[in-house]
């Protein structure tokens, strides 16, 4: 999916013109078509503007779904214990056998 793409389909769904998100955003109506037309990427920060502009999540630039996604085929985390080094599997035990000053 390209961003400008879905920006301007969420834009025109809500009736709003290019100068109405540049009334909402500040942004620069020409920076609004450039980045619709896919000749400018937007940061991180502008994309919340433009989410804030439409009044829609931010997630929706990206998820064309009703729901977000779920992200259950993500895998589990590993606790803190578990990625300390140190603490388990081979390098265990490492500074309990240092000698102790």
């Amino acid at each position: 999916m390209i961003i400008g793409d879905r920006l301007r389909a969420l834009r025109e769904d809500k009736k709003l013109s290019q100068g109405d998100i540049e009334k909402r955003t500040g942004l620069l109506r020409c920076y609004i078509s450039r980045v619709e037309n896919g000749h400018t990427v937007p940061s991180v920060e502008t994309l919340e503007k433009l989410a804030r502009a439409l009044e829609v999540p931010l997630y929706l630039l990206f998820y064309d779904g009703e729901e977000p996604p779920k992200l259950s085929h993500l895998l589990k985390r590993k606790s803190a214990a578990e990625v300390a080094w140190g603490r388990a599997g081979r390098t265990r035990g490492t500074f309990t056998d240092l000698p102790r000053a």
